[in-house]
């Protein structure tokens, strides 16, 4: 029989569930947005676009995270001769972010 202790419990690992499943969608979003962003300054064409943008995500959800997804950012475009401080290319993600969860809060 199931005690009320282990039907809050449930109820607080489906709540947690969620609530992760919803940040990892908003934060792939952001990555999307970022790297859309980023593929503009480098030229690509929308076919190399979506392969920018899938590479970026495979990047953030890796063990590399967000610092990883900066560098990548930072280091794609220096190469193109664009210098963007890493602390810039950082606000600007959070700025995807909330955009991201502000497109997610309205669907």
């Amino acid at each position: 029989m199931s005690t009320l202790f282990d039907s809050r419990l449930r109820s607080f690992e489906t709540r947690f569930a969620h609530s992760q499943e919803v940040n990892f969608k908003i934060a792939t979003n952001a990555t999307r947005l970022m790297a859309r962003w980023v593929a503009s300054f480098l030229g690509m064409d929308d076919k190399r676009e979506e392969k920018y943008i899938s590479e970026c995500i495979d990047v953030e959800v890796s063990e590399l995270g967000l610092d990883g997804l900066i560098n990548k950012f930072y280091k794609d475009l220096f190469e193109m001769g664009l210098e963007f401080d890493r602390a810039e290319l950082c606000r600007i993600f959070d700025n995807n972010l909330l955009l991201a969860r502000k497109d997610f809060e309205q669907h």
